[in-house]
């Protein structure tokens, strides 16, 4: 941070010396204050412009730099064996909107303690959730399509309107479940269970 702060001088009293000379050059003769600084800052303007919009491109990348860092860094969260920094890790997607952009497409989240989590609307598309626990989870409307959850436990699971195409999900597994009224099954049928009983 010094040795920033020191080039940023160093670099400040080229530009004026640089000015100055530019100016000497420009217009010979006696030295007039006025003109210099009518000069200066009419060139400083532009400088200032130019050195503006770097700034804001350089920000600009920084930030997104730090989304990326921080969007590997929730998901690897996401797959703890830790109840509360899984939990945690969820809450912290959804509030960002990363649990439904696709983010979690293809996330290794093998053996992860997702107890309780509310993972509703997720995509979770391709995911690794083998022998992850997710007893209690809200999965409803989630997009479990192609997901890997075997040896998953899922007792008392919401997986109402879930997505469960081409998943590996067992009959074991779905008789464990709070609900899945409305799911898409694994064959691509619809599980209507209300409907069945109220006939």
């Amino acid at each position: 941070m010094k040795m920033m702060r020191t080039i940023g001088v160093v670099m400040l009293a080229l530009a004026i010396l640089g000015a100055f000379l530019g100016f000497q050059q420009a217009y010979p003769g006696p030295f007039s204050f006025a003109d210099f600084f009518k000069a200066f800052y009419t060139d400083l303007s532009s400088e200032l412009a130019g050195i503006a919009i770097t700034v804001l491109i350089i920000d600009f990348l920084n930030e997104r730099r730090e989304q990326r860092r921080l969007r590997w860094q929730l998901v690897h969260e996401l797959g703890s064996r830790n109840n509360e920094i899984a939990d945690r890790a969820a809450y912290e997607l959804r509030e960002r909107g990363w649990l439904m952009d696709g983010t979690l497409e293809n996330a290794d989240l093998h053996n992860a303690d997702l107890s309780g989590a509310n993972l509703a609307n997720a995509n979770l598309c391709h995911a690794n959730l083998l022998n992850a626990k997710l007893v209690g989870a809200e999965l409803q409307n989630a997009n479990l399509s192609e997901t890997d959850l075997k040896g998953a436990t899922l007792k008392d699971a919401n997986l109402q309107n879930a997505n469960l195409w081409a998943s590996n999900i067992t009959a074991e597994q779905l008789n464990q479940v709070y609900s899945y009224e409305g799911a898409t099954l694994p064959d691509g049928t619809v599980h209507q269970e209300n409907r069945l009983a109220a006939a």
